[in-house]
């Protein structure tokens, strides 16, 4: 899909008076709105269908839940899947959490207004989408390897993690404490300090045991040089760009 093209929307959403919202931010935005469904198996026949690039859709729907619709997207391994922005009643942080795992782009919190529609639909564009199993792709792995990161350390699965779930909602990358790093955690049966310790570990390892001269070509000046090595999330955005350049 070209960058010019308006970005197609399709609403997931039980509640009527949320419909009208949604339809007006979405306008604002410069998209185009493809439709509304209030269950599980409309919203799917819909996407393999007419293949939307972003879906707002409800924790509450008829015959599921977002989550399960996440899960259930995730499983046609289409060769892309729609961006999804997940609405949820405070308090549920657990299940947002789950839901950035899964493939969730932002998280919006009812009751809706016009202005956290917006903020969910501003970062989000039709040609960022990336394959539904990016950080199993060869080329996510080589990105790694390329850079020296130890294979046998922990920190190379939680990188890989990372990077996906950073892909799939850049968000993240301002909340590496609070949210990524826990996502991990949660989806990998660990604890949030010990995926950021160990990514660190593995980021030292690299620049210790790697080319130093490709190490620097590949970080430009976006390293601090009185640190002499990236930081977690300035390694995790390199990758990410470099990743989504090639793509």
């Amino acid at each position: 899909m070209k960058n010019h093209q308006p970005m197609r929307v399709l609403l997931a959403e039980p509640d009527p008076r949320a419909e009208a919202q949604f339809r007006e931010a979405v306008y604002l935005q410069g998209a185009e709105w493809v439709g509304s469904y209030d269950s599980l198996t409309g919203v799917i026949e819909f996407t393999v269908r007419e293949r939307p690039d972003l879906i707002l859709a409800s924790m509450t729907l008829q015959g599921g839940d977002g989550l399960s619709l996440l899960s259930k997207l995730r499983a046609l391994r289409a060769p892309s899947l729609p961006a999804m922005a997940l609405g949820m009643v405070p308090g549920f942080e657990a299940a947002g959490r789950k839901a950035s795992t899964l493939g969730a782009r932002a998280i919006l919190c009812k009751p809706y207004s016009r202005e956290t529609i917006l903020a969910a639909l501003a970062p989000v564009q039709p040609y960022d989408r990336l394959p539904p199993d990016f950080a199993e792709t060869t080329r996510a792995k080589q990105a790694l390897n390329d850079l020296h990161v130890p294979v046998r350390l922990k920190g190379y699965i939680y990188l890989a993690e990372t990077v996906m779930l950073a892909a799939r909602d850049q968000r993240l990358l301002s909340a590496l404490n609070s949210e990524l790093y826990p996502a991990v955690a949660e989806k990998l049966g660990t604890k949030g300090n010990l995926v950021e310790r160990s990514i660190r570990t593995a980021i030292e390892a690299a620049w210790s045991g790697g080319q130093i001269e490709a190490l620097y070509e590949f970080f430009g000046d976006t390293i601090d040089e009185r640190r002499g090595k990236p930081t977690n999330r300035e390694f995790i955005a390199r990758v990410l760009s470099a990743l989504r350049v090639e793509e």
